[in-house]
């Protein structure tokens, strides 16, 4: 993560990034090029309304855009859109957390399941920053895959109603999770007939096909939901023996199952020379009735219930 303590570096810095010009960054934002120029030079802050629509036009994480521009210093990451308040803040999510204390916290009212035409397109903008062409499922593949299994998909909103995370999974039949398993496919070849819906007994995995969150704290919240969604589906995930899987391509996406206890089934060499990913990609999967701590937090949903 790069060091900033001006709102106006992080905005040229993301503008180098996407490799666009003033007159085209300031168009895309809705302000004239006088005013990007001011806000780029730290002569004038950018009020809130005009930090929203920098946030919905890139993706920028309004938290760490609104901290900067009241002088607090945020450390941030262009690539992957999180970012943390110190250098010291090196772990995208802790197993002890994911493991022991995800149910402590409250319930976040904030993330809802993705089922409104203003959520999908957050999440397909993100895919085509983050995804190379090649490994993207299609649009259409992730609105089906949605459909399907819309208890286990879910979009984090921040307090101004802005973006701030989703995870995404596709229910998986058989040959689906086989292809991924045997190198046979790649996740963008995936697509509506790969999918099954979550009652089906031809279910063979949920695949996390993609999960982001700005920073630590709405990693957790998505996780908790997420997880709680599947122990509601609990009697029929178990009955089918359904395996719960991720294909990961940045630090952050291999931390991640690391950290869910997903085991490793190959590291992605070819991937990597091949698109120079941020890390190694990794295939992770495991079954669900094998993730022992799930098991625990099955047991204490039960005894609140």
């Amino acid at each position: 993560m790069e060091r900033y303590t001006s709102v106006g570096a992080l905005i040229r810095d993301c503008r180098k990034y996407l490799e666009q010009g003033q007159e085209t960054f300031a168009e895309s934002i809705g302000v004239d090029v006088r005013s990007l120029g001011r806000w780029e030079r730290g002569e004038h802050v950018p009020d809130e309304e005009n930090l929203l629509r920098l946030s919905r036009a890139t993706l920028l994480a309004f938290e760490a855009l609104l901290r900067l521009s009241h002088g607090f210093e945020t450390h941030y990451n262009l690539r992957t859109h999180r970012f943390a308040y110190s250098p010291y803040e090196r772990d995208f999510v802790s197993r002890r957390v994911v493991q022991t204390q995800l149910f402590d916290a409250p319930e976040d009212e904030r993330i809802a399941e993705i089922d409104d035409a203003d959520a999908l397109p957050h999440i397909l903008g993100h895919k085509r920053r983050v995804y190379a062409a090649d490994r993207r499922a299609t649009d259409s593949a992730i609105a089906d895959a949605v459909r399907l299994a819309r208890p286990l998909n879910w979009i984090a909103r921040g307090a101004k109603g802005d973006y701030v995370g989703h995870v995404v999974a596709f229910p998986l039949g058989p040959a689906g999770i086989a292809g991924l398993s045997d190198r046979a496919m790649r996740e963008g070849q995936l697509s509506a007939p790969h999918f099954v819906p979550l009652t089906s007994r031809r279910l063979a995995a949920i695949h996390m096909y993609s999960f982001y969150a700005c920073n630590s704290g709405v990693a957790y919240a998505l996780l908790r939901r997420f997880v709680r969604s599947l122990l509601i589906q609990w009697p029929h995930l178990a009955a089918v023996d359904c395996v719960l899987s991720r294909y990961a391509v940045t630090a952050d996406g291999v931390d991640l199952a690391s950290e869910m206890g997903l085991a490793l089934q190959y590291e992605d060499v070819d991937e990597w020379r091949r698109a120079r990913t941020e890390v190694t990609p990794q295939f992770r999967a495991s079954p669900l009735a094998s993730l022992t701590w799930l098991d625990g937090y099955r047991r204490k949903l039960r005894m609140h219930e």
